[in-house]
């Protein structure tokens, strides 16, 4: 995935925006030029959403899955960058989203995808056996 395709896949899939132009929303112009919630308010200008270098935004992201109930964890490992964690759940119901790189805001970002990812959706989940024989070997406990 490029880096546009993430910034618009986090803009739709966790922001919850939608492209639009400003005359659908009340401006002048007409070609998709800004980010609208599902009310059709204008979020941002398209060029202006920047996750993957601007620390508020990525962590726009992070504000999210915090409020669903997710943990997260940024630490910086010496020069190594930075490594970025989602957790949520236990069990088989244990679901994770890890982003590791030298920018802060691009380490929270792919770590945010991988998180989102990993949600099963709730029809889903009533088939998730309650015991699995096989434990998972990435399982961090």
């Amino acid at each position: 995935m490029t880096d546009p395709e993430l910034s618009d896949w986090l803009a739709e899939h966790v922001r919850g925006w939608h492209k639009g132009d400003w005359e659908s929303a009340g401006g002048l112009a007409s070609a998709p030029s800004c980010w609208l919630d599902y009310t059709g308010s204008i979020q941002m200008a398209i060029n202006l959403w920047r996750p993957l270098g601007d620390m508020n935004q990525a962590l726009m992201g992070a504000e999210k899955l915090i409020a669903e109930g997710w943990h997260f964890l940024l630490e910086r490992e010496g020069g190594e960058g930075y490594t970025c964690m989602f957790s949520k759940g236990v069990g088989v119901e244990h679901q994770m989203g890890i982003g590791c790189n030298q920018n802060p805001a691009r380490a929270i970002c792919r770590a945010v995808k991988e998180a989102v990812g990993t949600i099963v959706p709730t029809e889903k989940k009533k088939k998730i056996p309650q015991f699995d024989p096989i434990p998972d070997k990435n399982l961090i406990l």
